[in-house]
C-alpha cells in the first residue's frame, strides 16, 4: 500500500473548478507534478485519486463528488482539444464512480465513436436509451440507430426509429 500525502486544493481553485475544498490524498513521489505551466494538471490529479479510492474504498463517498467533476472536466478539454483517447478514459473514469451519469456517459459514447469504437459506443447509447423518461435528445436514438445499420442490424435501427417517432 502507498504512503500518500494530503494536498489541500485552495478555496479559490475549489470555486473555481465548482468542487468541495477537500485535501486531496497524493503519493510523496508525485506531490510536485500537479502544476504544468502554471495551471493544475486534472489528469495527473485524477490518477492520483483513482489510485487512493481503489487503495481505499470506505473513502470513495468523501471524493466521488470530486472525481467526477474532475473527471467531466478532463474528458470535454481532452475532447476539445481532439485528445480523444484521453477524453474517453478520463470520461470512463468518473462512469466508475457515478454509473448514473447520464451527462458523462453521453460524452463517453461520443468519444469512443470519435475513436471509431463503435460496438462500445452503441452500448453506451443503449444505456442511455434505455434510462430515457421522455427527456433524452432525438440525437441519441438516431447516433444509436445510425451505429445498429452499420454493425449489421439494420432491423434494430428501423425499430429505435419508429420509437422515436412514436416518443
Amino acid at each position: 500500500m502507498n504512503q500518500y500525502f494530503y494536498h489541500q486544493m485552495s478555496e479559490e481553485l475549489a470555486e473555481k473548478l465548482d468542487l468541495p475544498v477537500l485535501a486531496y490524498p497524493v503519493r510523496k513521489e508525485k506531490s510536485l507534478g500537479f502544476i504544468f505551466e502554471g495551471k493544475l494538471a486534472i489528469c495527473r490529479l485524477l490518477d492520483e485519486l483513482d489510485l487512493y479510492l481503489r487503495e481505499h474504498p470506505e473513502h470513495v463517498a468523501v471524493y466521488r463528488e470530486a472525481i467526477v467533476k474532475l473527471s467531466w472536466l478532463e474528458g470535454l478539454e481532452a475532447g476539445r482539444s481532439g485528445f480523444m483517447g484521453h477524453a474517453a478514459h478520463y470520461l470512463r473514469l468518473g462512469l466508475d464512480y457515478q454509473p448514473q451519469n447520464l451527462s458523462l456517459r453521453a460524452e463517453y459514447a461520443a468519444a469512443l465513436l470519435s475513436l471509431n469504437r463503435k460496438q462500445e459506443a452503441l452500448t453506451e447509447l443503449e444505456f442511455l436509451i434505455g434510462q430515457a423518461s421522455g427527456g433524452i435528445e432525438p440525437l441519441i436514438w438516431m447516433l444509436a440507430a445510425r451505429l445498429h445499420t452499420e454493425v449489421g442490424y439494420p432491423d434494430w435501427a428501423q425499430e429505435l426509429l419508429k420509437d422515436l417517432v412514436l416518443v
